[in-house]
Formats: structure tokens, sequence, C-alpha cells
């Protein structure tokens, strides 16, 4: 909620993602809930495949992690092959996203 509450308040920011080790996007159920309660709001949750990226709480923000963060910013688009090495799903191991030609780099603006 405070992510959102803070987008609405700088209306400026087009494009965002946040990184913590909370899951803040939806399920199902949130998404009917949601509905069911009439509201016109966005919801209070992050897409995971544009604006949100969810560390190990226990490991941190890899590079890996970091390299998706930076491609949502700069609007490169991301395979779920690429999602799944950052996440540490699939047939990856240990740093091969690093040499997978994943190009999220690029000129970024933090701000917060």
């Amino acid at each position: 909620k405070e992510i959102r509450k803070w987008l609405k308040q700088h209306p400026k920011i087009e494009i965002y993602v946040a990184i913590d080790d909370m899951d803040l996007s939806p399920n199902r159920k949130d998404e009917l809930l949601h509905q069911q309660n009439g509201s016109t709001e966005p919801m209070p949750f992050l897409d995971m495949s544009t604006d949100f990226v969810k560390c190990n709480p226990a490991v941190g923000l890899t590079m890996d992690l970091a390299r998706l963060a930076i491609a949502y910013l700069n609007g490169v688009p991301v395979s779920d092959e690429e999602r799944d090495r950052a996440y540490g799903r699939g047939g990856a191991q240990d740093g091969a996203a690093a040499d997978s030609g994943f190009q999220g780099f690029g000129p970024t603006t933090f701000i917060g």
C-alpha cells in the first residue's frame, strides 16, 4: 500500500521497480476480493513481470535480480527463461545467468 500511495503522490513517475523480500504480487484470492469490494482503486499489489523483484531475505539482492530490476526500469523485455534464471529456477546454476547474455543494463534514474 505504501508504494501505491507514494506513486499517487508522485504522478510524474511512470516507470518504477520495487525490490522487497515480501511478496507484493497479488494472488487470485486477492483479485477476487478486490472485485467483490467494488473498488475502483488499483490493487495495492505489484506485477512481478514488470515492476516488482522479490529477493530472498536470507540472501538479499543478487546481481541477477538487480539485472532483472534494471531491465524492468529500462523497458527491456524479459523472457520467462531469464526471469526463472534470476530467481534460481530451472537449469541455471551458480552464476550461469550472468553469462546468459541477459541485457538489462542501461541508463537508469534511481528515485526514492
